[in-house]
């Protein structure tokens, strides 16, 4: 299936079949307003091209058929509803394997709400999600982290760096899957800046001189399904910014 156009005369992508969204915590809640919930995942099922205003991911639930796997229905976000709720935890093989079933690809997209304490939520889900994709034959998957991936450890901020190092196990395991795999690893989401579709993208490092350390949540969301979308990206890590 295609978008039949550009989206936004932002570019052109195919998507065949169908495809899944991943992803759970409040962090993401700036990024889509349907990632606000603990657990989700979207599978698009039918491309309809030509919604306005859209922001990010959120136009994944009137242009497509989502599926969302939640904790607890009540809350899921005000809006579009998805058209289909499972009710369960990321970290759940039974509920994640039902929910990847079927799926094409996925685009993980996980936090944990602004909470800096050590954890390893983040990876038990990550686990879980890549033993059902591969379970299922799902073989792409698009994986959202953070640009403190392409520093040097020593230079992360102290208040940073358990959650850095709860990316950094996130990251093995996904380039261990045997997935076609992208890691995007933005700066700073402005939730704030618009839509371009006009960034640069900078592969296995953080930006060159004078590079931006932020990114729309608009911009962002419009690079993670081009890369879903793509191969170009495929097997690398990946560092996305504009100045605005």
């Amino acid at each position: 299936m295609d978008f039949g156009g550009s989206w936004g005369g932002l570019g052109r992508w195919s998507f065949g079949g169908s495809w899944g969204v991943l992803g759970f915590g409040d962090f993401w809640g700036s990024v889509c307003p349907f990632l606000g919930c603990p657990e989700l995942i979207f599978g698009c099922r039918v491309p309809i091209f030509g919604v306005p205003g859209v922001t990010f991911l959120g136009f994944l639930v009137p242009i497509f058929g989502v599926t969302a796997l939640v904790r607890d229905p009540s809350r899921l976000p005000p809006g579009p509803r998805p058209s289909r709720v499972l009710v369960g935890d990321a970290r759940d093989p039974r509920a994640v394997r039902e929910a990847a079933r079927g799926q094409r690809g996925a685009l993980i997209v996980i936090g944990t709400g602004g909470d800096l304490a050590p954890t390893t939520m983040l990876s038990d889900a990550t686990k879980t999600i890549v033993e059902a994709l591969v379970e299922n034959g799902v073989p792409k998957v698009v994986a959202c982290l953070s640009a403190f991936l392409l520093w040097e450890p020593e230079r992360v901020p102290e208040r940073l760096r358990a959650v850095t190092e709860e990316h950094r196990r996130m990251e093995r395991i996904l380039r261990a899957a045997p997935l076609r795999s992208v890691l995007v690893m933005p700066p700073h989401i402005a939730a704030e800046r618009p839509l371009t579709g006009d960034y640069e993208v900078t592969v296995g490092a953080a930006g060159g001189p004078g590079a931006s350390r932020e990114i729309s949540a608009p911009d962002l969301g419009h690079f993670l399904l081009r890369c879903l979308g793509g191969d170009e990206f495929d097997g690398q890590s990946v560092y996305v910014s504009r100045h605005y």
